[in-house]
C-alpha cells in the first residue's frame, strides 16, 4: 500500500485540488497499469526491505504526529534505520521473464519492480522509469551482513 504520493509525483500531479481538477481537463495522458493473481502495480511492488518499511511506516502513529508539523518523511528514515539494524526483512521469488526464462531469487534484502522514479517517502531510485512506458524496472539485492544492507 501507500499513500499515493509518490505516485502522484512522477506524474506530475499537484497536491493542490484547483491544480489536480485542472490537469484532468488537458489531454488525457494513458499510463501503464500492471496486473496479476492478487491485484494491480500502479506505482511499484516492493518486497523485503521496502515492503518492511513501507508497512511499518503506514501502520505508525509516529508519522501521524510527524505530519502535523510536516516531518512525516523522517518516519521512512528512522523506520529504514531500525529495519537495518534489528529486524532485516528477506524475501525469496521467482520471476519469469517475457522470454519465459525463470530467475529464482533467493533471501534478497530489496527487491522492487517500478513504473515510478520515487520509491519511500519521495526518494528517487529509478531515474528514467515512468508511467507511461510499457517497462517496468527492477532493482534487487541481497545485503546479508549489516554494512552490505546499508550500501544497499
Amino acid at each position: 500500500m501507500g499513500s499515493g504520493n509518490d505516485f502522484a509525483r512522477a506524474l506530475g500531479l499537484k497536491k493542490d485540488l484547483t491544480h489536480l481538477i485542472e490537469s484532468t481537463k488537458q489531454a488525457l495522458k494513458e499510463i501503464t497499469v500492471y496486473t496479476y493473481q492478487k491485484g494491480l502495480v500502479l506505482n511499484s511492488l516492493d518486497l523485503g526491505f521496502a515492503s518492511w518499511v513501507i508497512n511499518h511506516v503506514e501502520q505508525s502513529q509516529l508519522k501521524t504526529k510527524l505530519n502535523k508539523y510536516h516531518l512525516g518523511k523522517l518516519t521512512y528514515i528512522l523506520t529504514a534505520i531500525q529495519c537495518l539494524i534489528k529486524k532485516p526483512a528477506f524475501a525469496s521469488l521467482c520471476l519469469e521473464t517475457e522470454a519465459g526464462e525463470v530467475l529464482e531469487l533467493r533471501n534478497q534484502f530489496f527487491f522492487s519492480l517500478a513504473n515510478n522514479t520515487y520509491f519511500g517517502g519521495g526518494v528517487m531510485i529509478w531515474p528514467h522509469a515512468t508511467a507511461y512506458l510499457e517497462q517496468l524496472d527492477c532493482v534487487y539485492a541481497k545485503g546479508e551482513t549489516l554494512w552490505e544492507r546499508v550500501l544497499v
